[in-house]
């Protein structure tokens, strides 16, 4: 049975693994790139996501016996002189309508929150109503998640918008795939709360 600290180093691990593959891959799409670096960057790519869907399915594994931790619950509205500044939006696009739901309900004290039901409806939903972050599943009909960030490029409104990708899925694959389209990061389910709260945190807090 694992305990509290290797919660925390399996969170932290996750978190700098995202980080690393977010900037791996903007180096690897970025206009200009020295064509010879291209296969190094990719094989970097290829090792650092293999090392995120390890530590996520370590981590999965070792909190699978455990009754879940009861959520920390943190307000995200700043005040100013007693005036509550704007509470951030986020968008939940997910097919699964018992997790779209389950999501929402985490953050719809602290958060404006937007539901949505696949990729074609969260990019019609995004343009509506300009979140500030996306948590995106990644299998979904008619468009799927990476699709949907991928097109997101093209709309200027939405081409900075972080995208935490929310998925059963672990395959290298799609994990290299989804910081490659601009995903900000990967994350698996069955949701680990705290790691997706700070994730949005983190998000929240990125240059656009």
């Amino acid at each position: 049975m694992g305990t509290r600290e290797d919660d925390v180093s399996g969170t932290a691990a996750i978190h700098m693994q995202n980080a690393v593959l977010r900037t791996l891959a903007h180096e690897l799409v970025r206009e200009g790139a020295e064509p010879a670096s291209v296969d190094g960057l990719q094989v970097q790519v290829e090792e650092e996501a293999a090392r995120l869907a390890s530590t996520m399915r370590d981590l999965t594994t070792a909190r699978s016996s455990r009754p879940p931790a009861s959520s920390r619950r943190e307000h995200v509205a700043a005040k100013v002189s007693g005036t509550a500044v704007r509470r951030p939006r986020l968008l939940v696009v997910d097919d699964d309508e018992a997790a779209r739901a389950a999501v929402a309900r985490c953050f719809e004290d602290d958060y404006d929150v937007t539901t949505a039901r696949d990729g074609l409806d969260g990019i019609q939903r995004a343009r509506e109503t300009g979140p500030d972050v996306i948590i995106a599943d990644v299998e979904m009909p008619q468009l799927d998640g990476i699709s949907m960030v991928a097109r997101m490029q093209n709309i200027e409104a939405l081409r900075n918008v972080p995208v935490v990708f929310l998925t059963g899925h672990t395959e290298l694959a799609r994990i290299a795939a989804g910081f490659c389209v601009g995903g900000y990061a990967y994350l698996t389910k069955p949701v680990d709360l705290e790691l997706l709260d700070g994730e949005v945190r983190a998000a929240l807090g990125s240059p656009r």
